[in-house]
């Protein structure tokens, strides 16, 4: 299925000539090494298929370099890492004389366990015969790494630190066998320098002799060491981040002889000050290494020496050495993900322009130069949104009426595009935002298990995770989901598709979604899929503990989610941004789920004087009605809060009166004839700014707002934007102004032609979670807008349009760029 998957919407991914050469070594490798060589599915998947980048990994930092638990603890940290940059981690290792490249968690913990695995020695180049003969276990070092992952074609390793040139080899010739690998091994090592206890220079000195280009990633060619920044000395060259250096490694690998690149990546600034500190302690273990005779030993002599030397920092060293692995990983997640995607050249640009109306914010696949633009920066995200990602899969007949097309073929064109409600919010929200890797989305996806235990996203799962990564959105807040296990989805975990039959006007026919996989997210789910660094500490505590640490150890600013969510998820969720005052957007996505929104509410009794349940909110006019409804049915519009609310807001018969002149010198009737103001002023006591989407009709605003905003507001073009102050709802005692209710209305603006309209609601929120996010004063920005013009007449709402999806695309925002982005529903 994966070497070959072809659809009438022209969709192709074919193992062809572009994976042709990782493939054929794959395939040589396999075939010389027999039954000696393991290589896990998900790895042997990625090389065959070129769907991501992949990282080798080194194991004798897990056998003998740090104690236990901390070794497995730090080899599942790091393989996360990779895989948040959209990478595969390929951990190298000899188990029972066999040589595996991937392992499970299992295999892992059998390698890092001492009470079980106490026999298992380093393997190096020079130890690989003896290995397979003794059928020993064995964690492979730098050299034995980088040569078993080069047999199968792959291009980055990452470590630690690199061995060198020991001090005082003039007399010893102690001289690391992983120099003389870099010198004969074309393929990319990101490390944080030398290890400190080494001669940094003289190992410099060799590395240059062996023909082996250094490269610091940062501002400087300063050469790390290790547990410091700086050595003193100097790298022969530098890139800023990791896209330049992907650039320079694939320029490396493809030259008539390919050589290696030995990428240094200094430690974290926040790890900076105890290096001094670790560095002294690092001499007095070299000079007692020699008092004692421990320099002689050979290989012995590293694992010696990192041992007194942590002994001596009294674990200080350990923390510095687990952040400069973890930070290499993601940096060398970012390079392979970069680096692969350069590999493809034009055929991601061929598979990416086969699905209709996606345009992708810059074009990294083909950067072939240094000054391509900085890759995006796993940090914690500003802007967290919960829901569905899905495929959409959009059928439209080409002639003819639907009746003579029921119950037989008919002709016309198929598009495959990414959709889902969350995801395309996200999606608008990540191109209008100032910075990459500002939003993350957290949706669940289908994976199936693998012979060996590894996780494979499905066929559905894989475009979903090129798409976002080819757009320019964060994938490591993607939760795999297996088949058949206690809790997940009846029927096995599929990634969530849906089905849409045009008619030849593009008029919708029928739809057939399966979205059950992302209703089958539970709160630990949303907590796992906040923080992958901290993870193992969230799994110990509640259901709603986890959503309260995890939103305390993000700190997001904006959080966004839509309706597929499960009741319990969404009132765990509301309740904690509630009380950390994070500003919450919700879409209410369907009739039939937008109710899902009501145990929140039940559970919340609104008072005048504090922030509202819910920031945001963003119904059509069929949503407001129905939530409007259910909220009568359920008494909650009886209660003595919501009176109470309500009476605040002295909405008298001028107000009334004032609101049907609106409506009337607006040009919109229906506003006032379908009791639309009367339905959202219900909703104030839980919703603090409603923006009804109304469709062709454009959007209708009512919200609470401080006075000098409204002033602004208010001083322009009253036949279209009202005020009322407000002074009983004041936030806090010592603010005597109060809040004004502000209602305003904007047309959208006149196309030349309409396809489709499919999404353009989610692009609207999208939009405005990226501006509420982005601008503080967005009440202001929003004033302005709302102010300009003249006379009577109706302000515009931004719409763009986009001629090669014929797609229009709302901005809430206009004076501010707006993403062209075809976003189905």
């Amino acid at each position: 299925m994966y070497r070959s998957l072809n659809l009438h919407s022209g969709l192709r991914f074919k193992a062809g000539s572009r994976h042709t050469a990782s493939l054929s070594t794959l395939a040589k490798a396999k075939a010389a090494w027999g039954d000696k060589l393991v290589v896990s599915e998900e790895v042997e998947h990625a090389l065959e298929t070129g769907s991501s980048g992949v990282v080798a990994l080194e194991t004798a930092i897990v056998t003998h370099g740090m104690p236990h638990p901390t070794n497995y603890d730090c080899a599942l940290s790091v393989e996360s890492l990779i895989r948040a940059q959209s990478s595969i981690p390929a951990t190298v290792a000899l188990l029972s004389g066999r040589i595996h490249i991937g392992l499970t968690k299992a295999q892992l913990a059998h390698l890092s366990d001492p009470a079980i695995n106490a026999k298992s020695i380093k393997l190096s180049r020079r130890d690989l015969a003896r290995g397979i003969y003794s059928k020993v276990d064995a964690g492979t070092t730098v050299a034995g790494t980088m040569m078993l992952a080069r047999q199968v074609g792959i291009d980055l390793f990452v470590t630690g630190g690199i061995g060198g040139v020991h001090r005082g080899a003039e007399r010893s010739m102690d001289i690391s066998a992983d120099l003389h690998e870099l010198g004969r091994t074309p393929m990319g090592v990101v490390c944080a320098g030398a290890k400190s206890i080494l001669d940094l220079g003289l190992t410099l000195e060799v590395l240059e002799t062996l023909g082996v280009n250094v490269t610091t990633i940062g501002e400087t060619n300063d050469f790390p060491a290790f547990y410091s920044p700086k050595s003193g000395f100097k790298s022969s060259f530098f890139v800023q981040d990791a896209s330049q250096a992907a650039s320079l490694l694939h320029t490396s690998l493809n030259l008539p002889t390919p050589q290696a690149q030995l990428f240094a990546c200094p430690i974290p600034e926040e790890y900076h000050a105890q290096g001094e500190v670790i560095q002294r302690a690092v001499e007095q273990a070299v000079r007692e290494s020699v008092e004692q005779g421990v320099d002689k030993r050979g290989k012995e002599v590293t694992p010696w020496l990192l041992k007194r030397v942590g002994e001596l920092t009294q674990g200080k060293a350990l923390k510095s050495n687990i952040a400069l692995i973890e930070n290499n990983a993601t940096i060398g997640g970012r390079i392979a993900a970069d680096l692969n995607q350069i590999k493809q050249g034009s055929s991601t640009s061929s598979a990416r322009s086969s699905y209709s109306g996606l345009t992708p914010l810059r074009d990294t696949t083909k950067t072939t130069n240094l000054e391509s633009s900085p890759s995006p920066k796993i940090n914690p995200p500003e802007v967290l949104v919960f829901g569905a990602a899905a495929i959409d899969i959009t059928s439209r007949i080409s002639s003819g009426s639907v009746e003579s097309a029921m119950h037989t073929t008919a002709p016309g064109h198929l598009e495959i595009t990414p959709g889902g409600v969350g995801r395309n919010i996200a999606e608008c929200a990540s191109r209008m935002s100032h910075r990459e890797g500002k939003v993350m989305l957290v949706s669940a996806v289908g994976a199936q298990g693998g012979a060996d235990g590894t996780e494979i996203l499905d066929s559905f799962g894989l475009i979903l995770d090129r798409e976002m990564r080819v757009s320019g959105m964060r994938t490591d807040g993607l939760l795999k989901r297996m088949g058949g296990a206690k809790g997940h989805v009846r029927g096995g975990a599929r990634t969530a598709v849906c089905n849409l039959i045009l008619d030849d006007k593009a008029g919708l026919v029928i739809g057939v979604a399966d979205m059950d996989i992302v209703e089958s997210i539970t709160i630990r789910d949303v907590s796992d899929g906040l923080s992958i660094r901290f993870r193992r500490c969230l799994i110990k505590l509640s259901p709603t503990s986890q959503i309260r640490e995890a939103l305390d150890l993000h700190q997001p600013k904006t959080v966004a989610f839509d309706a597929n969510l499960a009741p319990e998820v969404i009132t765990s969720l509301l309740e904690q941004c509630y009380k950390r005052h994070i500003v919450v957007i919700h879409d209410p996505t369907s009739l039939p789920k937008m109710l899902r929104l009501l145990p929140a509410i039940q559970q919340h009794q609104p008072v005048g004087h504090q922030h509202a349940l819910i920031t945001h909110y963003t119904p059509n006019i069929l949503e407001l009605k129905t939530l409007y409804d259910a909220l009568r049915s359920k008494n909650l519009m009886e209660t003595e809060h919501w009176w109470a609310f309500i009476d605040s807001l002295q909405l008298d018969h001028n107000w009334r009166n004032v609101a049907e002149q609106f409506a009337r010198k607006s040009g919109q009737k229906w506003i006032g004839e379908e009791g639309v103001v009367q339905m959202m002023v219900s909703l104030l006591p839980w919703v603090e700014n409603l923006w009804l989407k109304c469709g062709d009709k454009g959007i209708v605003y009512l919200g609470l707002q401080p006075p000098t905003t409204a002033k602004v507001i208010g001083s322009h073009s009253p036949s279209r934007i009202i005020t009322k102050s407000v002074r009983e709802l004041s936030p806090s005692t010592s603010d005597q102004q109060g809040r004004n209710l502000v209602l305003a209305h904007f047309a959208a603006k006149d196309l030349p032609s309409i396809v489709s309209t499919t999404g353009a609601g989610d692009s609207f929120v999208g939009g405005l979670l990226a501006q509420v996010n982005d601008n503080p004063d967005w009440r202001e920005k929003l004033a302005q807008r709302k102010g300009s013009g003249t006379g009577g007449g109706t302000e515009t709402l931004g719409v763009e349009f986009n001629a090669a999806t014929s797609n229009p695309i709302v901005n809430p925002f206009p004076d501010t760029h707006s993403p062209r982005v075809r976003a189905n529903e």
